[in-house]
């Protein structure tokens, strides 16, 4: 899967390359779950609203259908 994440985000973040993709988690720095997101295995690009995060360094966790998972750390501006 090539993952293709809009990064720096601001009020939105997109991303791409979602092909066979389960669930998205957004965590901050402290290990807080902020968003958690179920998806359609046919989103192939979703739109997340993060304009009530604040500023900083998250990490985006992405599983897929075949039980693996990626991590990224994104920063929202």
């Amino acid at each position: 899967n090539s993952i293709k994440i809009e990064n720096p985000f601001t009020n939105t973040l997109k991303i791409g390359g979602l092909k066979n993709a389960t669930e998205i988690k957004i965590y901050d720095f402290s290990g807080k779950n902020v968003i958690e997101k179920k998806l359609n295995l046919d989103n192939d690009i979703i739109s997340i609203n993060t304009s009530f995060l604040t500023n900083g360094v998250y990490m985006l966790n992405i599983s897929f259908l075949d039980s693996s998972s990626k991590s990224f750390k994104i920063i929202k501006n």
